[in-house]
């Protein structure tokens, strides 16, 4: 099977299978983590 996006692109255009939830893309978590030196900065 020959296709018309370069691997590159067909990289980007992979979708993981979906869940029990069915949703319309695979999910995105962004995330941030923060380090404080003690509790009372991080206030």
């Amino acid at each position: 099977m020959s296709s018309k996006f370069d691997p590159i692109t067909q990289a980007v255009r992979i979708q993981t299978e979906r869940t029990q939830q069915q949703e319309h893309s695979t999910p995105l978590y962004l995330t941030s983590s923060f380090i404080f030196d003690e509790a009372e900065a991080m206030r």
